[in-house]
C-alpha cells in the first residue's frame, strides 16, 4: 500500500462507525496515528506500553493520552507522541481525523491521522513506552490478519478486533482504530465475522480479563 493509494481513498471515503461501550463518564484522550513511507509501503507507528502504568499496561496502542486544560485533541496528540516517542511536530503533516471512539475503560479517543515528512530516530520515554515499532499497513490487509469476536458488556454486544504481528497482539482501541482507518480508505470493505480461538489470546488479554472481574 503506497502514499498515492492511500491518501485520495483517505480524502474521499466516510469511515462507518463503531458500536461503542459507553461509560458514564468518558476522559477526553487523543492518539496520534502516524504513517511513514517504509520498505513495504506505507507503515504505522506503534508503542507497547510499559508495564507498571495504571491504564492498559504491556498493551500495543498509539502514542497517545490524556487532554490537559485548554489544549485541543491534535495538541494532545502531538505532545503525547513527542514526550512518549520523540516525535518533532515540524515533522509531521496533519491528514485528518478518524472518527472518535469510546472504551470500556472510561476513555473517548480522538485519533488523529498524520504523515511523517523527515525521517526521524525514535525517542522513548522509559517510563510511559517499553518499545516502538513500525507496523506495515500490508500486514493488517493480508488473508486472515484480521480476527473479531462479540462479547457482551453489561447491555452492550460489543464487537472485539484483534491483529496478532509477529509475537504482538493488536486488540481493544488500537485494532477498532485500525480497523476503521482501513474500512475509511476502502482497504477492508466491511468488519469480519470471524472468531479467534480465545485459548490462543490468553497472555495478550489476561489484562483485560482483570478489569472485566
Amino acid at each position: 500500500m503506497q502514499w498515492q493509494q492511500f491518501y485520495p481513498r483517505f480524502l474521499l471515503q466516510q469511515a462507518e462507525p463503531h458500536q461503542r461501550l459507553l461509560p458514564a463518564q468518558a476522559r477526553a484522550s487523543a492518539v496520534l496515528v502516524l504513517l511513514r513511507e517504509g520498505t513495504e509501503g506505507l507503515e504505522v507507528l506503534l508503542t507497547e506500553r510499559a508495564a507498571h502504568l495504571k491504564h492498559h499496561p504491556g498493551q500495543i496502542s498509539f502514542p497517545g493520552g490524556r487532554l490537559e486544560e485548554g489544549e485541543s485533541s491534535w495538541q494532545a496528540a502531538v505532545r503525547e507522541s513527542f514526550e512518549e516517542a520523540g516525535v518533532l511536530e515540524r515533522n509531521i503533516k496533519a491528514l485528518g481525523q478518524l472518527p472518535d471512539y469510546v472504551t470500556g475503560t472510561g476513555f473517548f479517543i480522538s485519533p488523529h491521522l498524520a504523515l511523517l515528512t523527515n525521517d526521524q530516530p525514535l525517542v522513548l520515554q522509559a517510563d510511559e513506552v517499553a518499545s516502538a515499532f513500525w507496523l506495515p499497513l500490508a500486514a493488517l490487509t493480508a488473508p486472515g490478519a484480521l480476527y473479531s469476536e462479540l462479547r457482551q458488556f453489561g447491555p452492550v454486544l460489543h464487537r472485539l478486533y484483534y491483529f496478532p504481528y509477529q509475537h504482538k497482539l493488536i486488540w481493544g482501541a488500537t485494532a477498532a482504530v485500525l480497523v476503521n482507518l482501513l474500512q475509511h480508505t476502502t482497504f477492508l470493505a466491511t468488519p469480519p465475522n470471524a472468531v479467534i480461538n480465545t485459548d490462543q489470546l490468553q497472555s495478550g488479554l489476561q489484562c483485560w480479563w482483570l478489569w472485566l472481574e
